[in-house]
């Protein structure tokens, strides 16, 4: 069984899509006495990658820093080792807090895996494997399960956690790259190859601990996996026909409902996000003309509520059984932010929780328990979220 304790980093991105025409946004001028949302701690670092019961592991000039959630000090710093530069890490930590990286040297191909113990910064063990040039731009991706660290970069590789030593890989010349994308998560790992050669695609899945091939379906060309939003039951955001959709898979690898799709406007860059609380999706789509945030239960792909966004608001977060939008401070000060939550249940009723320093738009962000980690360029930050007393409502106009 994993961890829960991942982290969940919203990378804002503006593009395109259609969203509600019925439902208003919030008014964008807040309430008397707003709050103004000091943080608990405030220090210079990279972007979060990870989070622990006790720590905020960021990446930080290609060094790993562990913070502490409460007060911010130090707990540990690694700096990649062999002098690699870190390609990517693990989107999750499994349950005995290992994590994991895939490394590289700079301008060349990612083909070290390592894991790390988050607890204490130490490097497990490294592990290069053949990973032949590719012209088509690799995936990069590392993920972790309860036994088995898997790397993809244009090859795939299986290794053990608990000594580093290489596994069975998934199929035959499974070191040639033989793929165009994949997405791994939890130690699940989706790859689009070929069957049979160039003409034939299929979108196949495997098991990362066991290397045992769960489902394959044929696929066209053009579909692509993007990111695995959740595992059970699985839910995937990928390129189908050239076109971002948020999509439920069987367990026959058999796409189900939509939970969102960008119609209109792709360029490239991915409608929006989502993220996963109570056994329902939440989807923003951020589109040139009308922008919604839109939830979807899993099980039946049901719409169970919708409202329009502001024009510069963007789903960040879920806490609390509801949902963190931000969006820039009513006198559009440039490093500042207001921070709103939106009932799950009822997405017109929307509180303004203060009003923040960082910058709306160029911010990472995850949430541990009652804060909201924040990392603008170059700095992080723990802001308390307020208690429900402490909201104020914010009338739609």
């Amino acid at each position: 069984m994993l961890s829960t304790l991942t982290v969940a980093v919203a990378l804002l991105v503006s593009a395109c899509s259609g969203g509600s025409e019925d439902k208003p946004s919030p008014d964008k001028t807040p309430p008397a006495g707003a709050a103004t949302l000091e943080p608990a701690w405030e220090e210079s670092g990279g972007q979060p990658v990870w989070l622990t019961d006790d720590f905020v592991v960021t990446n930080s000039q290609n060094t790993l820093v562990a913070l502490d959630l409460d007060d911010g000090t130090e707990q540990w710093s690694t700096p990649a080792p062999d002098g690699l530069t870190i390609c990517a890490t693990s989107p999750e930590v499994n349950d005995d807090g290992l994590a994991g990286l895939l490394l590289g040297n700079p301008g060349q191909a990612c083909e070290t895996a390592a894991a790390i113990d988050t607890s204490t910064g130490d490097v497990k063990w490294t592990q290069q494997f053949e990973n032949p040039l590719d012209l088509e731009q690799p995936t990069d991706a590392v993920s972790v399960g309860d036994d088995a660290l898997v790397a993809v970069s244009c090859a795939t590789a299986r290794f053990s956690l608990a000594d580093g030593g290489e596994l069975e890989p998934f199929f035959e010349d499974d070191t040639e790259c033989v793929y165009h994308e994949a997405v791994a998560a939890e130690g699940t790992v989706i790859i689009k190859e070929p069957d049979g050669g160039e003409s034939n695609i299929d979108l196949v899945a495997y098991d990362g601990d066991t290397g045992e091939e769960l489902w394959r379906r044929p696929a066209d060309r053009s579909d692509e996996p993007y990111e695995i939003v959740n595992l059970e039951p699985l839910v995937l955001d990928i390129l189908e026909e050239g076109v971002p959709a948020i999509r439920t898979v069987d367990d026959e690898g058999n796409l189900g409902a939509e939970l969102g799709r960008q119609n209109e406007g792709y360029s490239g860059q991915r409608a929006g996000i989502a993220k996963v609380i109570d056994n329902k999706v939440v989807v923003a789509e951020l589109g040139k003309g009308d922008r919604s945030m839109t939830v979807y239960d899993i099980a039946t792909g049901d719409e169970v509520g919708s409202r329009a966004l502001g024009k510069d608001e963007r789903l960040i977060g879920l806490y609390d059984d509801g949902i963190l939008t931000e969006r820039p401070a009513a006198d559009d000060s440039l490093f500042a932010a207001e921070l709103l939550y939106s009932e799950l249940t009822d997405l017109d009723q929307v509180s303004l929780l203060g009003r923040g320093d960082w910058r709306p738009g160029f911010s990472s962000y995850a949430v541990a328990g009652d804060r909201l980690i924040v990392s603008p360029p170059n700095t992080i930050a723990a802001i308390p979220i307020p208690a429900e007393e402490g909201r104020k409502p914010v009338d739609a106009p």
